[in-house]
């Protein structure tokens, strides 16, 4: 079964850091799931939230922060809130950057960069696989030639019938809110030859239940426990 690391590992060390994606990277993951924004100064940085207070020490807005002063702060265990640039240098080679886009404004950054380490002959398209809420996010990517992986996010609202509507606009995979699964994801899924992923997932016996009923892989805060039996 397919594992991705949510944030990292980040039932064990802070999300969103460096220390977490080793740390996932020692657990034995497929894929390391991370969430990318914009900070003040217009760097692609790896924060989940649009503001500060729960996952460091500062305060305030993300937008509003340079990254001279983002870098000052404590995201936990003393790390610091990482580049996107720092994160594909960490898993190059070692597991596919699974890249959440947090806001719109990242998207055109992202790509540039994913250009960039495509151009260098050192990434393939596989290495990456990006995910989103927002459809007008992936048009964006879809509409940039890049040759990556992408996997629409699914959550309240969403029906079998979007993972459909994924396959025919080309994407890898659907990334299902574990609240919202039903069997009939999972048939839409292999009917459509699309991967369906469920997150996010933590209990043994809801993994083993989820790969019995044929889903491909799970994204979770616990990557060791997918290989418990």
């Amino acid at each position: 079964m397919y594992a991705v690391g949510h944030r990292g590992a980040m039932g064990y060390e802070p999300e969103n850091t460096l220390r977490s994606f080793e740390t996932a990277l020692s657990l034995g993951v497929d894929a390391v799931e991370f969430d990318v924004r914009l900070c003040g100064s217009g760097e692609v940085v790896v924060l989940h939230d649009a503001t500060l207070e729960r996952t460091t020490n500062g305060a305030g807005y993300l937008c509003d922060m340079p990254l001279c002063e983002l870098r000052k702060l404590d995201a936990g265990k003393g790390e610091k809130v990482p580049l996107l640039s720092e994160v594909l240098d960490l898993l190059r080679g070692k597991a596919v950057a699974n890249i959440e886009i947090k806001e719109h404004a990242a998207v055109g950054p992202v790509c540039a960069m994913l250009r960039q380490r495509l151009r260098g002959r050192k990434w393939k398209g596989d290495d990456f696989l990006i995910s989103s809420y927002r459809s007008d996010d992936l048009e964006e990517l879809r509409q940039s030639s890049l040759p990556i992986k992408y996997a629409p996010l699914l959550g309240e609202g969403a029906s079998p019938r979007r993972v459909h509507e994924a396959a025919q606009k080309g994407a890898w995979a659907v990334h299902l809110e574990a609240e919202y699964f039903s069997p009939e994801y999972v048939a839409h899924a292999h009917r459509n030859a699309v991967k369906l992923l469920v997150h996010v997932v933590n209990e043994v016996e809801e993994m083993q239940s989820l790969k019995a009923a044929g889903v491909h892989g799970v994204i979770t805060d616990y990557p060791d426990r997918l290989r418990q039996k």
